[in-house]
C-alpha cells in the first residue's frame, strides 16, 4: 500500500511536513492613506464623530499605549496614529470587528486587540474629561441649567447628545 505522502501529486505536502517554516502565504502590505489629510473637517466628523483636533489630542496623550499595542501585534500593520481611528470607528459606527478589521486592512483578532488596548488608555484619561456634579448644590445648580434652556426635568448630564435612563443611586 503507497503512503499519500510520497506520492508526488502531494510533494507540496511532503515539503511542507520535511520543512514546516518554508511554505508560507505571501505577505500583503496594504497601503493605507492617511486619514487625517484625505478627509475635510466635515467628512472626518461624519466618519469617527470627533474633530482631528481632538483625534491629535487623544493620540498625543495614548502615544505610549499605542507602541506597546505595535509590541502586541505580530506585523506592526498599523501605524500608531491609525489605531485610535480604527477604535474611533468602531465607536461611531457600531460595527462589528471584522468590518472595522476589513477596513483597515487587519484581521478581527487585531482588531479586537486594537479596540481593547487603545479604549482602556483613553478610559484612563476619563478622570480629566469626564465630571460629573457631586454635591446637592451642584446637581441642584444642573438640573435648573438643563431645565431653563430646554425644560429637562431632573437632567445632570448629557453623553454625546444622547438621552439615558439612571436609575438613582438614592441621592
Amino acid at each position: 500500500m503507497m503512503n499519500l505522502l510520497e506520492s508526488s501529486d502531494d510533494e507540496d505536502v511532503i515539503n511542507y511536513i520535511e520543512h514546516p517554516g518554508r511554505v508560507r502565504r505571501p505577505r500583503i502590505n496594504c497601503r493605507r492613506p492617511n486619514n487625517f489629510e484625505i478627509w475635510d473637517d466635515h467628512n472626518f466628523f461624519v466618519r469617527y464623530r470627533l474633530q482631528k483636533d481632538t483625534v491629535r489630542r487623544v493620540l498625543n496623550r495614548i502615544t505610549n499605549i499605542t507602541s506597546q499595542i505595535l509590541q502586541i501585534c505580530k506585523n506592526a500593520s498599523l501605524r500608531p496614529e491609525e489605531m485610535p481611528l480604527l477604535t474611533l470607528r468602531f465607536y461611531a459606527t457600531g460595527s462589528f470587528l471584522n468590518v472595522v478589521g476589513d477596513l483597515n486592512g487587519v484581521h478581527k483578532a487585531t482588531a479586537s486587540k486594537i479596540v481593547r488596548k487603545v479604549s482602556d488608555a483613553i478610559a484612563s484619561l476619563s478622570s480629566e474629561y469626564i465630571r460629573l456634579p457631586r454635591t446637592n448644590e451642584e446637581i441642584q445648580e444642573v438640573m435648573g441649567g438643563f431645565y431653563d434652556i430646554a425644560s429637562f426635568p431632573r437632567v445632570i448630564g448629557t453623553i454625546d447628545c444622547t438621552h439615558l435612563k439612571i436609575q438613582s443611586s438614592g441621592i
